[in-house]
C-alpha cells in the first residue's frame, strides 16, 4: 500500500530505507490537516457573523423595545439600500405592466399627419396615466417604502440614529397598550397613600411609585422635612413602601416636593408626540417658552456659593454684577448666570450683598413680575 494513504488512515509510515523522505512527507501531511482544520473554523466564523449581519438587518425594521439597545447603524444603512433598491425594482416592473396595459387599451398610435389636437393626442395618456397608476393603493405603499427607506439611510448614515418602520412602530403602540393594560391591572386602583409616623419619620405605602423621590432632594409633609432613606416593595393594593427620616439640622436643601397623600389621585401629566416635536422646534424658530411663576431655590450652603438660584422663564437682561436685587427685603447680587433645557430656561445665581458695598442701582424682585412681562 502506498505510504501516503497509510499515514492519512493513521497508520504509521515504513522509515526504512528513506527515513529523511518520509520525515517531510510527515510535515506536509501534518500541514496540510492544519491548514484544512484553520480554514474550516475561520469559514464557521465567517458564516457566524454574516447570519449574525443578517439578523442585525432585519431587526433594524423594528422599534427600539425589541432592539435591546443594539447598535445596529451598519445593519441600517444596509438594510435602507436593500429595502430601497428592491421596492424600486418593483415598482419599476409595475409600471412597465401597467404601461403595457394601457397601450393595449389605448390602441396603436395615429401616423396621420396633422396639426389637429383631435388627431394626434391621445386621451388617457402621459399624465393622467400617472396619476392613475401612482394613486393605485399598493403603488401609494411602495413608494411610501422607498420614502422610508432613504428617512432611515439618512438617518443612520448622517445622524446616527436607527430608525424602524412605521407598520412595525404600529405594532409596538399596540403591545405597548397591552402592557400598560396589565401594568395598571397589577397595580389596581387609585387609591390615598397610608402613612404610619414614628419617633424618627414616615412609613409611606402608596399604590403608584413615587419616581422623582430620591435620596437627595428633601420630602415635605405638613411643614415638617423629611428625606428617603430607602424603598422597598409592599403588598397589593400598596405595592410601594418608602422609608422617610426627619431632615438633619445642617442638611443642605436642594430640592423640595411638597407632598400631599391624595395627589396620586391626580392624573399623571403625559407628553404627546406633537408636544415632543413643539418642544424640539421651538428653539429654531426662536419661539419663546409660555409664561408661568419664577421659582426660587434657597442654598448658602458649605459648599454653595450662592444665596438664591432662581429659575426663570424669561431672561432678566437688566441684571448685572453692578446692580442690586432686592427680594424680601434683603440685597443680593449676581454671580452668574446658565441656560438649562424646559420652561424656565434661565438660572441666575445671587447672594447676599457683602456689608459695605454701595449698590448705584436697586431693583426690586417679586418671583410672579414675569407674568406680567408681555
Amino acid at each position: 500500500m502506498d505510504p501516503l494513504s497509510l499515514t492519512i488512515i493513521g497508520e504509521p509510515l515504513p522509515r526504512e530505507p528513506n527515513q529523511k523522505g518520509h520525515e517531510i512527507v510527515d510535515a506536509l501531511i501534518r500541514q496540510f490537516h492544519g491548514s484544512r482544520i484553520e480554514t474550516t473554523a475561520g469559514g464557521k466564523e465567517r458564516v457566524k457573523k454574516a447570519l449574525e449581519f443578517i439578523g442585525g438587518m432585519l431587526l433594524s425594521f423594528l422599534p427600539q423595545r425589541y432592539r435591546r439597545d443594539r447598535a445596529l447603524l451598519s445593519e441600517t444603512i444596509a438594510a435602507a439600500v436593500l429595502q430601497g433598491f428592491a421596492v424600486a425594482v418593483i415598482l419599476g416592473g409595475r409600471f412597465v405592466i401597467f404601461a403595457w396595459q394601457r397601450a393595449g387599451i389605448l390602441g396603436p398610435p395615429t401616423d396621420t399627419p396633422s396639426n389637429l389636437p383631435e388627431v394626434n393626442a391621445v386621451r388617457g395618456s402621459g399624465i393622467f396615466m400617472m396619476a392613475e397608476f401612482i394613486f393605485q393603493p399598493l403603488n401609494l405603499l411602495l413608494l411610501y417604502l422607498i420614502y422610508e427607506a432613504v428617512v432611515r439611510f439618512g438617518s443612520a448614515f448622517i445622524s446616527h440614529q436607527v430608525l424602524g418602520s412605521l407598520p412595525f412602530y404600529c405594532i409596538g403602540k399596540v403591545h405597548d397598550f397591552i402592557d400598560r393594560r396589565r401594568l395598571g391591572g397589577y397595580l389596581g386602583e387609585l387609591i390615598v397613600d397610608d402613612i404610619v409616623r414614628s419617633s424618627g419619620g414616615l412609613l409611606i405605602r402608596s399604590c403608584r411609585p413615587k419616581l422623582h423621590w430620591n435620596p437627595y432632594m428633601t420630602v415635605e409633609y405638613e411643614g415638617e422635612f423629611y428625606q428617603m432613606i430607602r424603598e422597598e416593595p409592599g403588598k397589593a393594593p400598596r405595592r410601594f413602601t418608602y422609608h422617610l427620616k426627619k431632615n438633619h439640622v445642617g442638611r443642605i436643601v436642594v430640592a423640595i416636593d411638597h407632598y400631599d397623600p391624595a395627589s396620586v389621585l391626580e392624573p399623571a401629566p403625559t407628553t404627546s408626540a406633537l408636544q415632543q416635536m413643539w418642544a424640539s422646534w421651538r428653539p429654531m424658530l426662536k419661539l419663546k417658552a409660555p409664561l408661568v411663576e419664577d421659582v426660587v431655590v434657597r442654598g448658602g450652603g458649605e459648599r454653595q456659593d450662592y444665596t438664591l438660584k432662581i429659575y426663570s422663564c424669561r431672561a432678566k437682561s437688566e441684571w448685572t454684577a453692578y446692580v442690586a436685587i432686592e427680594f424680601e427685603d434683603e440685597l443680593y447680587e449676581l454671580i452668574r448666570e446658565e441656560k438649562m433645557p424646559g420652561p424656565r430656561e434661565f438660572v441666575y445665581f445671587l447672594r447676599k450683598i457683602r456689608a459695605g458695598r454701595s449698590a448705584a442701582v436697586v431693583r426690586r424682585y417679586r418671583t410672579d413680575q414675569v407674568l406680567a412681562a408681555e
